[in-house]
């Protein structure tokens, strides 16, 4: 993705990907609300069949929500095209509910990869699904470079990725962990109904604390997008979609995939009673290391860079992006932190951290867009604001995990 990119946005240019990302960002903050945070907790059960019951009760609650989803655009589809500022086809809202649908099964699908550890699969699916929609972009483009065809690859990804998520599942069966109790294959329904009901009560957080967390941390990293979309045009929201697209690069390649093995790892510690804060300052320590040599060329030279690699036309998006690489740094350095935060019951300060955040950031970003009319000085607001967030993240976590009475497990 990353060889390919000077070519995908030389092809497209601003204007087609702020249309995409005006879409992306209103799947990414419909999807936390479908799966009702169910999928965070597959990995945490002592057994495979509390496991296997929490990824039905997460794939159920999506296909209900996904089915209300469609019937409110279908009556509304015009209007919140209007106002979403999407004109590029509002057909295309239609498709949401199939996006938020794949989302949850792709989620599912890496959860249980994950408690099965089968961070190898993981990987080469993660890299499957880059190559062929990065392919994809390029051969459209010289065919017919506009907004449709991004938004047909980015739903087929979607597709794809999940297809190839649960059919790696399906393949093995989800691992018990130590301790665990024998694991009867069939049940009457009335029993499977009762454990199920059991199960949602007992990781009841998930829902009433980590699904809003999850739904905030999205309107707060996508609402920026359509706030600069209909305050400076969608070429600004492009520039700013480009940044964060290539600056979340080595979140996506390294940091969330150390996240996957960290969350192995800390159950791990946890199930077995011990202190997770050596382990996540050893390891924060580590990605703080790796994002100074990621991201300091941004913060010297964002705008050369971004306008050698992606054309002239996107210097702007090099000038932004010196900004948001601040919060991206600390986003970098945030998983061992923020995977401790589900092990020592701490769902509902994580959720009240994420209401403060967000407002803060959102009332910010507004305020700094009105009284200076300026896309970069917006973004320099919000991105402040944002870095000190994750700062008070990092160290109200890693509190938490000096505390051996919070562990779930303790």
């Amino acid at each position: 993705m990353v060889i390919l990119s000077p070519l995908i946005t030389r092809l497209y240019g601003p204007d087609a990907f702020g249309s995409l990302r005006v879409f992306t960002s209103v799947a990414a903050v419909l999807i936390p609300l479908a799966g009702m945070g169910y999928a965070e907790a597959i990995v945490l059960p002592r057994t495979a069949r509390q496991a296997r019951l929490l990824g039905t009760i997460s794939v159920l609650s999506a296909l209900a929500f996904s089915a209300l989803l469609l019937f409110s655009i279908a009556l509304f589809r015009l209007s919140l095209a209007a106002y979403l500022g999407f004109n590029a086809s509002p057909f295309f809202l239609l498709l949401l509910p199939l996006v938020v649908l794949c989302a949850v099964f792709e989620k599912t699908g890496s959860q249980g990869l994950i408690r099965n550890r089968s961070f190898r699969l993981i990987s080469g699916i993660a890299i499957i699904q880059a190559l062929l929609t990065g392919v994809a972009k390029v051969g459209a483009g010289f065919i017919y470079a506009s907004v449709q065809t991004l938004l047909w690859i980015y739903i087929g990804g979607h597709f794809l990725h999940a297809l190839l998520l649960q059919g790696a599942n399906r393949t093995g069966t989800l691992r018990e962990i130590e301790g665990a109790c024998p694991v009867k294959k069939e049940e009457p329904n009335g029993l499977f109904q009762q454990r199920a009901v059991d199960l949602m009560r007992e990781y009841r957080d998930f829902p009433i604390y980590r699904m809003p967390q999850q739904f905030l941390s999205a309107v707060s990293a996508n609402l920026p997008v359509i706030i600069l979309g209909a305050y400076f045009g969608s070429a600004t929201a492009g520039f700013y979609g480009l940044a964060l697209t290539v600056l979340m690069l080595p979140v996506t390649v390294i940091s969330r995939a150390f996240s996957q093995v960290l969350l192995s790892k800390l159950t791990s510690l946890a199930h077995q009673g011990q202190r997770l804060l050596p382990f996540m300052v050893k390891t924060t320590t580590v990605l703080g290391a790796l994002g100074l040599v990621a991201f300091t060329p941004v913060w010297l030279l964002g705008p050369q860079i971004f306008a050698f690699a992606f054309g002239q036309e996107w210097y702007m998006a090099g000038t932004l992006g010196r900004w948001i690489a601040v919060p991206v740094f600390f986003q970098f350095v945030n998983p061992p932190t923020v995977q401790s935060l589900a092990l020592t019951n701490s769902n509902r300060y994580l959720f009240a951290w994420s209401v403060l955040s967000t407002v803060v950031k959102i009332v910010v970003l507004l305020i700094a867009g009105v009284i200076f009319q300026s896309g970069v000085i917006a973004v320099a607001a919000y991105s402040t604001v944002a870095a000190l967030a994750y700062l008070v993240r990092i160290a109200g976590a890693m509190k938490r995990a000096n505390d051996p009475t919070r562990l779930r497990f303790a």
